[in-house]
């Protein structure tokens, strides 16, 4: 439990982390600066210092096993909301109920996607300062173009872009 600007908040960590991705298989556990994916993430919720508790959500047995040799401890599967037709909230509030029975509720969940390596604990720590400063209910990061072009991300197909 961490205190100070928190008061006495117990902290849950979710990545939700599905292994059926169409576009690139097992996304989430290729390498990336010689380590798989999802690596970064954990690394970052790790060393935050405002994280109790950090659950990796997945449906694939390769990335329990990747997730776990980084000190995650994972003692469920997704049981549902597995398919590309679900929504990761879906799958954040299962890992919120699966946790519970095995862990006791919390107080304030963070989501992080495991497909972010360039987030920092430092990322995580302003955006709970942020969330808890101003008395949010709930919060969603975001990010404006800039060094990122955004036709990377979307393509034009006939009159509108697609993901």
């Amino acid at each position: 439990m961490v205190g100070g600007v928190f008061g006495k908040k117990k902290i849950l960590c979710v990545i939700p982390a599905r292994g059926g991705s169409k576009r690139i298989k097992n996304k989430n556990i290729i390498k990336f600066q010689n380590k798989p994916l999802i690596y970064w993430t954990i690394k970052a919720a790790k060393k935050s210092k405002y994280i109790d508790k950090i659950v990796v959500s997945t449906d694939s047995p390769k990335i329990k096993e990747q997730s776990e040799k980084f000190g995650i401890k994972i003692p469920f599967l997704r049981k549902s909301s597995k398919d590309d037709k679900s929504s990761v909230h879906q799958a954040t509030l299962e890992a919120i109920s699966q946790t519970e029975s095995f862990y006791g509720k919390y107080d304030t969940v963070i989501q992080l996607m495991p497909n972010c390596p360039l987030r920092t604990n430092k990322h995580c720590e302003d955006a709970l300062k942020f969330f808890f400063k101003n008395k949010n209910k709930s919060s969603i990061s975001f990010f404006q173009y800039e060094w990122m072009n955004p036709w990377w991300a979307h393509r034009w197909k006939g009159k509108k872009f697609q993901n």
